[in-house]
């Protein structure tokens, strides 16, 4: 499952057409397919620098993606106020105790019935266990000549974030790629990948497909 399956099933919803990617910058925002597909888009990210080669990327396209600096934890949005949102590639740089206070933000804005996207490093992942251990399934790592924090989780462990949601489709994915290994040696990035709904009232079950 990619973020193109996460765009599909937001075509398919009947909610308004907004959305809101946490983790939004870089000199390639996956807003920009939103954006072509006709919907309204926002997007927050904590570093300068990946916002400045977002907004490089929108003078050139002559676009604006609405791309602002912001942090996951606190949301500078009111309550309800996306349809979809989503953490591609993002989320799992953070501690885990942060990262549950930035799940809970993006289910504070989002919609009722609104949907959600997030991928999860899994402990499968061939670089787990690699770098500097400061707390459990947390390593500080070097990625890209910096020092980066990478979480990891067992099969099950993110489900605890998902309090109020239902679990549409989980999926663990595995890349072969090679970008920041060693000359010779293939990097396995192994992903947990979560699409759920926002749960129109608390009553409402879970149904959850599980695919390796």
């Amino acid at each position: 499952m990619t973020l193109f399956f996460f765009l599909k099933v937001c075509e398919q919803s009947k909610l308004p057409k907004n959305v809101l990617d946490c983790g939004a910058g870089g000199k390639m925002p996956p807003l920009y397919v939103f954006r072509r597909c006709g919907f309204e888009t926002c997007g927050i990210d904590a570093s300068e620098e990946e916002i400045r080669k977002a907004r490089i990327f929108c003078e050139h396209r002559g676009i604006d993606l609405n791309i602002e600096k912001g942090d996951m934890r606190d949301l500078p949005f009111g309550d309800l106020s996306f349809s979809f949102a989503y953490s591609h590639n993002t989320i799992f740089h953070m501690p885990k105790r942060e990262i549950a206070a930035s799940m809970k933000e993006m289910k504070r804005v989002l919609k009722r019935d609104g949907i959600l996207y997030v991928n999860f490093l899994s402990v499968d992942d061939n670089e787990f266990g690699r770098g500097r251990k400061v707390g459990e399934g947390e390593f500080i790592q070097d990625e890209c000549g910096g020092e980066t924090l990478h979480s990891y989780f067992e099969n099950d462990e993110p489900n605890q974030y998902f309090d109020g949601f239902d679990i549409l489709v989980r999926q663990k994915r595995a890349n072969e790629i090679k970008p920041f290994a060693p000359a010779g040696r293939k990097k396995a990035a192994v992903f947990l990948d979560y699409i759920a709904q926002k749960k129109h009232s608390e009553v409402s079950g879970s149904s959850i497909n599980w695919t390796d």
